[in-house]
């Protein structure tokens, strides 16, 4: 199993069409600090297609079936990336964290990724552990590349919250 540093980048196994990305964090505070973790499926121009490619919470598929997120854990949450239904206009999908207001991720701790098959067999992990006042942490991002798809540690880090990264990604927020 490869570990992957903040700013690594791997090719993804061209015969792997489906991976699943653990997002943990340690389970601190009480009660624990809610982490919401996202992914947004974006074009060349690093923008959702439309508001329906940002998969969160209250909409955990993204209607070509490509991303999903699956929640139940208090501490973990993992996001489910099926590369044979991911639309041709689709560059990247992102996957990402955010606290909420009051909430730093230098409190919270590191975050750890591990990626597996989709079979489950573990494939790479990462720990992204430098933030420190960042409300929204850009965590890994799956995208095409000459033909391919690679998988990238991001780890960058902002200092606003869920509807702030929403718009960074031109989903349109309601007030």
């Amino acid at each position: 199993m490869e570990v992957l540093p903040r700013g690594g980048v791997v090719d993804l196994p061209v015969e792997e069409r489906t991976w699943s990305v653990t997002v943990g964090w340690p389970r601190l505070g009480n009660p624990a600090v809610d982490v919401d973790v996202v992914a947004f499926l974006t074009d060349g121009n690093d923008e959702v297609r439309a508001d329906s490619d940002f998969v969160f919470y209250n909409a955990p598929l993204a209607p070509s079936g490509a991303v999903e997120l699956t929640l139940g854990r208090t501490d973990e949450s993992v996001v489910e990336v099926r590369l044979d239904q991911v639309p041709m206009d689709v560059d990247s999908i992102t996957i990402a964290a955010t606290l909420p207001p009051g909430h730093t991720f230098g409190l919270v701790g590191g975050v750890h990724l591990m990626v597996r098959t989709g079979a489950g067999v573990p494939h790479l992990r990462s720990v992204l552990d430098s933030a420190t006042t960042e409300q929204s942490l850009l965590l890994a991002r799956i995208y095409r590349r000459g033909g391919r798809w690679r998988f990238r540690a991001v780890g960058q880090g902002y200092e606003f919250g869920l509807a702030e990264l929403a718009v960074k990604f031109g989903v349109e927020v309601d007030d």
